[in-house]
């Protein structure tokens, strides 16, 4: 529930400690605006970073707008492709009278340095001439411009972290007046220096590296490839367009088929197992894993079989358990676990669960959403008449299951 008071008086704090800094409240039809669609992205860093991105972006040139003059506007640069550059990086470039000026959000409380991915200094079309360090608070709902800088300063001032691909300048560096660069963005003192030209790829060297970097995965594939390469790739519009849209292509494993009438009838799909098939032979269960799947599996009565998921980088249980009413119509109970073979208890942020009938038309659909922590996620439906078709999907970061259970 959005909290005014806790708003003015967040904002208060943070403005009486840094008078000099661009402070701006959002407000939660702003938030909820900002925030993309499931379907929009691969994996929920990328869905995470465009918020972020399309929060600072929309709130600071609304803001720029009113301090600059009259007759200057604001361009958003490749706005029309500014989802594909969120998906693999943090960041927007805006331009604003020939000047660009890069926006890197973060919402980590730490501001002792400034980072800033490679991809905006070493590529020469994405270069800007400033740079601005935005922290964004979504629980109090603003955010703040807490530094900036030029990219000839990160070049000579800065630190390059080879491993996570980022420059780094300390915030002593930063100038944290916005009006100074408003100021300074009028002379034509040079804030860029040269970069490196990139290299060329050959047309197999580009279907290898896309056959390796549209592989689903819950961060940037960034990382998988050295970090000059990687430039050279994403640089290219086409390319990096044609990678979005391979990433966010959601991976539809061939349906599972269940017939729930012939279980009563004692017959199982190969795949399933019993619950004491399932979970007794397959190793030395932790205690901790004993004592949950010990409550958790137990059922009063009717047939309960149990199989695993296997969603890309995660593996699930899904049991299925079905018995007989007092009106002679059938119960389903779905269950849905981690793995026997995850180090964790809990299931993790973003795996989703829906039960549709056979016209695709939902009936129940549940999330393990942020600040969550469950070891399962249970969906039921009483009251099922014979010959009626249940579908059940399964979705985790890019990947599907889906079941068709027949009764």
């Amino acid at each position: 529930m959005f909290d005014k008071f806790q708003q003015s008086n967040s904002i208060s704090i943070i403005e009486a400690l840094y008078p000099e800094q661009i402070t701006i409240s959002l407000s939660p039809e702003e938030i909820n605006r900002a925030k993309p669609r499931e379907q929009d992205y691969s994996n929920d860093w990328a869905r995470h970073n465009a918020w972020l991105n399309r929060l600072s972006v929309d709130a600071i040139c609304k803001w720029l707008q009113e301090e600059i003059e009259t007759d200057e506007r604001i361009q958003i640069w490749e706005e029309d492709l500014l989802h594909t550059i969120w998906e693999v990086v943090n960041g927007t470039a805006i331009e604003l009278s020939g000047k660009r000026i890069i926006l890197i959000p973060k919402e980590d409380l730490d501001t002792e340095e400034f980072i800033v991915p490679a991809e905006w200094i070493k590529i020469h079309d994405w270069v800007g001439d400033y740079y601005l360090a935005v922290q964004v608070n979504l629980e109090d709902m603003w955010l703040r411009v807490w530094g900036c800088t030029t990219h000839k300063q990160i070049m000579q001032k800065g630190e390059y972290d080879s491993i996570w691909c980022n420059y780094c300048i300390g915030v002593e560096e930063l100038i944290s007046d916005l009006d100074v660069m408003l100021v300074a963005r009028k002379y034509d003192a040079v804030n860029k220096l040269d970069v490196a030209p990139l290299s060329t790829f050959t047309r197999s060297q580009v279907n290898e590296l896309m056959a390796e970097l549209k592989q689903p995965s819950s961060f940037s594939p960034r990382y998988k490839v050295d970090i000059d390469r990687w430039c050279t790739f994403i640089a290219d519009n086409q390319r990096r367009n044609k990678l979005y849209k391979r990433r966010k292509s959601v991976i539809k494993k061939p349906v599972i088929k269940i017939n729930i009438k012939n279980w009563f009838k004692g017959i199982f799909e190969d795949f399933y197992y019993t619950d004491s098939e399932f979970f007794h032979p397959r190793g030395m269960l932790t205690p901790q894993w004993m004592n949950i799947y010990s409550q958790n599996l137990q059922t009063q009565e009717g047939i309960s079989k149990s199989l695993e998921i296997d969603l890309g980088i995660k593996t699930f249980i899904l049991q299925t358990i079905a018995t007989i009413n007092q009106n002679n119509n059938s119960d389903l109970l779905i269950k849905i676990y981690p793995s026997l073979k995850s180090e964790f208890l809990d299931l993790p942020v973003g795996i989703k669960v829906k039960i549709m009938d056979i016209e695709k038309n939902t009936l129940i659909e549940k999330e393990v959403s942020e600040n969550e922590k469950t070891g399962r996620i249970e969906c039921s439906i009483k009251d099922i008449q014979e010959n009626e078709i249940y579908v059940i999907e399964m979705y985790f970061d890019g990947f599907s299951q889906i079941c068709e259970i027949k009764f």
